[in-house]
């Protein structure tokens, strides 16, 4: 896989899972709704949930996925932008969000990694690595 496509790819799966951490255990779930917005990726919860308490105590995550046989990871730190305008944006890009969660905007916690590194590996092959 060219690692120019990597972000394109892992953008574009229908499940990703993503790992936080609570106290010193990792939490791990589904995610579908991974997008880019101004060049970073990003996702969405809701205010009030556990990953949002998760991401508020320690916003190191990790989330992983699977094309052609490859796992592709994407680890890295993200904070929340909580303004109006990114709300937008991505409502913009995924307009069920804000339905998804109940409450609308004033309810959307939308976290854009800062610092990031997307790693591709097959079995046993040497992984190539990408910062983002």
């Amino acid at each position: 896989m060219i690692l120019e496509n990597v972000k394109e790819v892992f953008l574009k799966q229908g499940q990703v899972f993503l790992s936080t951490v609570e106290g010193d255990m990792p939490h791990v779930r589904p995610m579908d709704k991974f997008v880019e917005i101004d060049g970073k990726i990003a996702f969405c919860t809701k205010k009030g949930k556990a990953m949002f308490n998760q991401l508020a105590a320690n916003g190191n995550v990790e989330a992983v996925t699977m094309f052609e046989g490859k796992t592709i990871r994407l680890s890295g730190h993200v904070n929340l932008d909580d303004s109006a305008e990114m709300k937008a944006k991505y409502l913009e890009i995924q307009p069920t969000t804000a339905n998804h969660y109940g409450g609308g905007e004033e309810t959307m916690a939308v976290y854009v990694f800062d610092k990031a590194t997307l790693t591709v590996g097959f079995r046993g092959q040497k992984e190539e690595t990408v910062l983002y």
